[in-house]
């Protein structure tokens, strides 16, 4: 299941629930971001947002299936009024069937932030410092994995 959750109040730009297994869920939490200055470039603060958000998506794994089944249930809901949803894949059904899955099963986590403003070839020490800073957290928090995502 893709959900997309961009806007005021999101678990993530994107978030995605698949089974693993009869005892295991992956979710995942997507967060991308524009360039600052709308060029690649090796520009720190084209990750100062994405590390926060990626920091803040512990809390969404700490309050639980149910709270995160609500919240994007009530977003979808305000979407349809206007004729459109915000599943890109699977529905209302399938996301309940997670929520009540994830009383019985472990849940894989999983943060990648994506930001097409940064290089690979570019990146410079002091990003990669707050990168694995967020890395850490996010291992040391809540058990998640973490990547990232940038232009060639």
């Amino acid at each position: 299941m893709v959900f997309n959750d961009d806007g005021s109040g999101e678990a993530a730009d994107l978030v995605g629930l698949k089974d693993i297994d009869e005892q295991t869920i992956a979710l995942c939490l997507v967060h991308c971001k524009n360039a600052h200055g709308g060029d690649v470039s090796a520009d720190i603060r084209n990750f100062y947002t994405l590390c926060g958000q990626a920091q803040k998506s512990v809390s969404v794994k700490h309050r639980g299936m149910s709270r995160l089944y609500n919240d994007l249930k009530r977003r979808h809901d305000l979407w349809m009024k206007g004729g459109s949803s915000r599943f890109l894949k699977g529905d209302i059904k399938q996301l309940a069937y997670f929520r009540d899955k994830s009383r019985r099963a472990a849940i894989n986590f999983e943060v990648i932030i994506i930001q097409p403003g940064a290089s690979i070839a570019t990146i410079n020490e002091d990003a990669l410092k707050l990168l694995a800073t967020t890395e850490v957290y996010l291992k040391k928090t809540a058990a998640a994995g973490f990547r990232v995502i940038l232009s060639a």
